[in-house]
Parts: structure tokens; C-alpha cells; sequence
């Protein structure tokens, strides 16, 4: 009956006189299912009311956003730092630059490269220094040795520098003179036999290629 009365009301264009009616139909059907609704709406919106404007507050500490800006390291003090130096870095990296445009890691590599060779040169420099003529002579023969020589055997060149120079050695024994060549890393000692290494063999042709090659005392 209902439904036959609502749809006359929507067959004659009541349609806002319709729409109010069935709303009410709705409620009263339903009224024991929207109660308890608005049962809990009610004291909600009240609660809202008394506790005023939502304010922001910032986020604890441990969740402050985080500044991920990276800054640039700080420039590492050398002790030749100087002048020339800076022209030396300005003219290093105008070179890399060029060879190697857009390609950093290429840049990287080269500079690795050069810096690892700089300080072998440098520590054959150093050895060259303290270099004695008859290590020399011992570390040629041993190069030559494929199996390595008798620790025995080497005391020759000790020897004739001993001869020779008799005041200078003789409180530097023979375990010091064959110790500073297997302390430099150009030696090893097994068993009684030492062996030539390859950093050894590359200090000969350093020693080669600048021509340091010549005679020496001891």
C-alpha cells in the first residue's frame, strides 16, 4: 500500500514530496538498526566540539625528516703543500679531465694507476739511496739463480766489502748486510736459500731505466 501510494506521488511529479515521505518510511522501518548510530555519532561530535582546532605538532626527534645534502670532504693537508704544488694538482687534473671527459670512473682508475706508480719510484729511490755496490752485485747474481742461491754463498759479496772497507763493517755483521735486502722486500729467505722477489726484479729496472746502474762503495 505504501509503495502504491509513493508511486502515485511520483507519477504526478510530487517527486520532492515523494522523496521525503520514503525517508520517513526508511527510518521508521529501520529505526531500531540507525539508532545505536546515532547513538555513537552523537557524543562523537560532542567530544570533537570541546577539544577545539586540531593543531600540528612537529614529529619526535627520532623522526625529523633528515637532511640527506651531501657535503664535500675536506681537502687532506700534505706537507708539500705549497704553491707549486697547487699548479702541480691544476695541471694533474686539466690532463685527467681531458683523457677522460665523461668518464669518472676512468679518471679514478688513472689516477691510481699514476699514484701507485709514483710510490714505487719513490720507494725505489729510497732503497737506491741506502743501495750498496756489493747488494747490488748479490741481487744480480740471485736474478740470476733460478732456484734461488745459498744463503753460504752470499756471504762472498760481504766479504769483499768487509775486505775492503774493514772499519766501516765491522760492526755491521753479514745477518744485517743480507737482513736490509730481505727487509726492503727484495728477498725472501727459505731454508737456508733466498729467492728474488718481483718487486726486486722491477727495483733492477728502475735502477735500469734512470741509469743507476754504476759503480758504488761497499
Amino acid at each position: 500500500m505504501l509503495l502504491t501510494f509513493q508511486a502515485e506521488l511520483i507519477k504526478y511529479g510530487a517527486w520532492p514530496l515523494a522523496a521525503l515521505i520514503f525517508c520517513l518510511i526508511a527510518m521508521i522501518a529501520f529505526r531500531r538498526r540507525i539508532g545505536p548510530i546515532f547513538d555513537k555519532v552523537g557524543p562523537a561530535i560532542d567530544r570533537v566540539k570541546k577539544a577545539g582546532p586540531l593543531e600540528l605538532t612537529s614529529a619526535p626527534h627520532n623522526q625529523q625528516p633528515v637532511d640527506v645534502r651531501r657535503e664535500s670532504p675536506p681537502k687532506v693537508f700534505h706537507p708539500l703543500e705549497s704553491p707549486v704544488l697547487k699548479e702541480r694538482e691544476e695541471a694533474v687534473r686539466k690532463d685527467v679531465e681531458k683523457l677522460f671527459p665523461n668518464d669518472m670512473a676512468g679518471r679514478v682508475d688513472s689516477l691510481i694507476t699514476h699514484l701507485a706508480a709514483t710510490q714505487l719510484a719513490l720507494a725505489f729511490e729510497a732503497i737506491n739511496k741506502a743501495f750498496w755496490g756489493t747488494q747490488l752485485e748479490l741481487l744480480l747474481y740471485v736474478n740470476t739463480s733460478l732456484a734461488g742461491a745459498a744463503v753460504d754463498d752470499l756471504k762472498t759479496f760481504y766479504n769483499k766489502a768487509a775486505t775492503a772497507h774493514e772499519n766501516a763493517l765491522k760492526d755491521y755483521p753479514f745477518e744485517n748486510y743480507i737482513g736490509f735486502l730481505i727487509n726492503s722486500g727484495l728477498l725472501t729467505r727459505t731454508d737456508g736459500r733466498v729467492y728474488i722477489t718481483s718487486f726486486a726484479k722491477e727495483f733492477l729496472a728502475h735502477l735500469a731505466r734512470v741509469g743507476a746502474t754504476y759503480p758504488r762503495p761497499l
